[in-house]
């Protein structure tokens, strides 16, 4: 994830997800995504036991190396990598925690305070964002395995929005109705129109108490005009 190039001129930016702190594993994710971290992390995959960029996790603070090629710790780069002039490393901490790293490097000049300002707040933001994802791709996960179930229950499932719009009509539907889903998500009214007319007063006294807490579960049956 390339960020930061033109407002710190870097040439290298990457963000390194979920490290570990102490002497916990480190996984094999983190050492992929770091340019050189293959050869930096140690056979034992710790944390406590990578290159120096691994610095920022066991110091739980930025680190920020001008001279990259004077570090007596640094462990190497492997065959082909690019040169590395210089680096810098972003712990992203929530809860106390670090949850990841982002890393910058070979900027022409040295990095500056203003540019330790700089990463920290893009790697704030870029976590956030990161998580936002995360979140909404769980939450689409869960609606799709939702979905499966109750398209394949014999029962008529609906989803009412508290707008009172039909979002979700299962297939059974039409089963039970004889109309097809899609006629009950365009037309709103069509929910009421087919319970009976002897039974509507009662279905729309229910219907009132889909979306208040306070009333708890009830039931009614009721016939429909198919």
């Amino acid at each position: 994830m390339v960020i930061g190039t033109t407002l710190t001129g870097e040439g290298v930016a990457k963000r390194y997800p979920d490290p570990p702190t102490g002497g916990r594993p480190a996984p094999h994710r983190l050492a992929a995504a770091h340019q050189g971290a293959s050869a930096e992390i140690s056979a034992t995959g710790r944390a406590d036991q990578a290159g120096v960029w691994a610095d920022c996790v066991r110091q739980r603070n930025v680190v920020v190396h001008n001279d990259y090629a004077s570090l007596p710790d640094r462990k190497g780069l492997p065959e082909g990598h690019a040169p590395i002039v210089r680096e810098m490393a972003v712990p992203i901490m929530r809860d106390d925690k670090i949850v990841a790293v982002l890393g910058v490097g070979n900027k022409p000049k040295e990095y500056s305070p203003d540019d330790v300002d700089l990463v920290s707040t893009l790697a704030d933001f870029s976590w956030d964002i990161v998580k936002q994802k995360q979140t909404a791709d769980a939450q689409r996960a869960s609606e799709e395995k939702f979905r499966t179930l109750v398209e394949w229950t014999l029962d008529w499932e609906l989803w009412i929005d508290p707008g009172e719009k039909i979002v979700y009509s299962s297939p059974s539907c039409k089963r039970i109705t004889g109309y097809r889903p899609e006629e009950f998500t365009t037309d709103p009214d069509l929910l009421v129109h087919i319970v009976h007319p002897e039974e509507r007063v009662d279905y729309e006294i229910h219907h009132q108490l889909v979306h208040d807490e306070k009333a708890g579960i009830s039931s009614i049956e009721y016939r429909v005009i198919a």
